[in-house]
């Protein structure tokens, strides 16, 4: 067995939501256990898995007596990370998903930067680790927000491209739960948890939802936390529910901002630009993905409805594309226009250019 934990109260919970990810779940747990900062506690959820990711998680347990693992029925990432809080004791929490894996020191220096500034979140950022190359995110601004500022962090989880392409300091993308310290009791004393019901965002919502809460957020542009690209993630996979959970996402923000920020121009802003963004990448990720099997003119036509119904059609036409990149803004002119077969024409160029510069990486 390990040594186990240095004090009572561990210093960093770390949640790992497991669900069939066996071929990556070793260097994960491998990643955590390998941590500079012992003083840890590692709670493996088991969402149901019917792969070999149960029996890996309590192989790890055995040996580790920092690893805690539950194992329950398959409800999803939301209700695994809120069985994690609840089983939770450690000063801070952090997230992990289990095909990912972190930095050595993550912990430790986390750990340390977070407790000399007094901050109730900090943000670091990524690797995004793809087959046959490894990249750096979008560099952040190291700094400190505190009371009215703690809105700029919420803005840029509405939409970081708004944030970041308007302001001369940009917070990165700061969407996810993992690459994010919280401070722990925090989280637990708080009635916000993740919300089952949302299959795509839920952790934007998650944030935005508890960051009322925080009194200081820190953002350091350290690379401690590695995101695996690959076939099998959900976030690439086809949907056929993509544009139902696309609204209900939008709708859960809309739902946010009348609450805290109605009436704010900036917010209003960022909420346009989101939507936007949402039907645009619904473009690319369901209308014509390459695993839609329905007809091309039963797509166009199933896009032209969407974009003509709220909150897109009132996004089209009020929302300012500026800080558009030049594709994001092809896409919004061809939907304003109903132009829906040059949106075709723009998601194949689109993925070309993708896959001839993923050839020379």
């Amino acid at each position: 067995m390990a040594a186990g934990l240095l004090s009572g109260i561990p210093g960093i919970s770390i949640i790992v939501p497991v669900y069939n990810t066996q071929k990556f779940l070793p260097q994960c747990i491998g990643s955590l256990l390998s941590q500079t900062l012992g003083d840890i506690e590692i709670i493996l959820v088991d969402d149901g898995s019917t792969d070999a990711s149960g029996r890996i998680c309590d192989e790890h347990a055995r040996q580790d007596d920092r690893v805690i693992v539950i194992h329950k029925e398959n409800e999803g990432v939301s209700i695994a990370r809120n069985t994690g809080i609840e089983r939770s004791s450690g000063k801070w929490i952090c997230f992990i998903d289990s095909d990912d894996w972190a930095e050595p020191d993550m912990c430790e220096r986390a750990l340390q930067y977070a407790e000399e500034n007094d901050l109730d979140l900090l943000c670091f950022n990524t690797f995004v680790n793809h087959s046959n190359n490894q990249i750096k995110s979008m560099d952040v601004t190291q700094c400190i927000l505190a009371g009215e500022e703690i809105a700029a962090f919420q803005l840029c989880l509405i939409n970081p491209q708004f944030y970041n392409a308007s302001q001369k300091a940009p917070l990165g993308d700061v969407g996810g739960c993992p690459k994010k310290l919280f401070r722990g009791d925090l989280l637990r004393e708080s009635d916000v948890r993740f919300i089952s019901a949302l299959t795509r965002g839920e952790d934007i919502v998650y944030n935005l939802q508890i960051s009322e809460f925080f009194g200081r957020i820190g953002f350091i542009n350290e690379f401690w936390y590695h995101y695996r690209t690959h076939k099998e993630s959900t976030t690439h996979a086809f949907k056929t529910d993509l544009p139902k959970a696309t609204l209900l996402l939008l709708e859960y923000v809309r739902e946010y901002i009348d609450a805290g920020h109605r009436g704010s121009a900036v917010f209003e802003a960022a909420y346009g630009y989101s939507v936007l963004r949402s039907l645009n990448g619904l473009c690319i990720q369901h209308y014509f993905h390459k695993e839609n099997r329905a007809r091309l003119s039963a797509r166009l036509r199933e896009l032209m409805q969407a974009a003509m119904t709220e909150p897109y059609s009132s996004a089209l036409q009020t929302a300012d594309t500026g800080h558009f990149r030049l594709d994001d803004r092809l896409f919004s002119f061809f939907l304003k226009k109903r132009m829906a077969f040059f949106v075709w024409l723009l998601v194949k160029a689109r993925n070309m250019l993708y896959t001839v510069l993923r050839g020379k990486m």
